[in-house]
């Protein structure tokens, strides 16, 4: 409960809740600073802390005590002390030693063994003298590729013959290639030694 609400709970009639939900009303003719007393009868009150008193919506306050709590103390003043805890934490710097890096760099050699393929084309000439009827289109046969060499001769009559194929034979070949490289890599070493114990502010 801030100062602001206190002084309104001093001033005016308000009314107050209790944990247990029984409605009450606080004193207004009560002024003692930071305080506030609460009316549970026609000649009963109970005082409290004025920071116990939590401010609702509506205007009216709540109280984190049960009518029956406050029934307890009816016929007298009852003044309920509010404590609470606070922790402080700090921290400070300590050095507990210092270290020292020494990189070393060192060299290795290593063989690398990989496949590398090659294709070689084979021409072969295979004659044939032939008559077509018409062009003759490049065939595949296997891993072969036949291309038809066609050639017009003079005969009773002009026809096609076929004079040869021309076969190409593709053949592929793997074979091993090795080659040494040097690969570098590193290696840190530490040192470690003892410092000052220092304090910082």
């Amino acid at each position: 409960m801030t100062r602001s609400d206190v002084s309104t709970a001093s001033t005016a009639p308000a009314h107050v809740t209790t944990r247990d939900g029984v409605e009450l009303s606080i004193d207004p003719t009560f002024t003692q600073p930071h305080m506030t007393r609460i009316r549970i009868g026609d000649d009963a009150y109970v005082v409290l802390p004025a920071e116990m008193l939590q401010r609702q919506a509506d205007g009216s306050f709540q109280i984190p005590l049960t009518s029956a709590e406050l029934a307890a103390a009816a016929g007298r003043e009852a003044v309920i002390p509010v404590v609470e805890e606070k922790i402080s934490v700090s921290k400070r710097e300590h050095e507990t030693g210092r270290v020292v890096v020494h990189v070393t760099p060192h060299l290795r050699d290593e063989t690398i063994d990989v496949p590398l393929a090659e294709e070689h084309v084979e021409i072969e000439r295979v004659p044939r003298n032939e008559f077509v009827s018409g062009p003759v289109a490049v065939r595949q046969e296997g891993d072969v590729t036949v291309v038809p060499v066609l050639e017009e001769v003079l005969v009773v009559e002009k026809r096609l013959m076929l004079r040869e194929e021309v076969r190409i034979t593709r053949r592929r070949e793997t074979r091993r290639h090795v080659e040494h490289v040097t690969l570098r890599s590193e290696e840190a070493r530490v040192l470690r030694a003892k410092g000052d114990t220092k304090e910082a502010g």
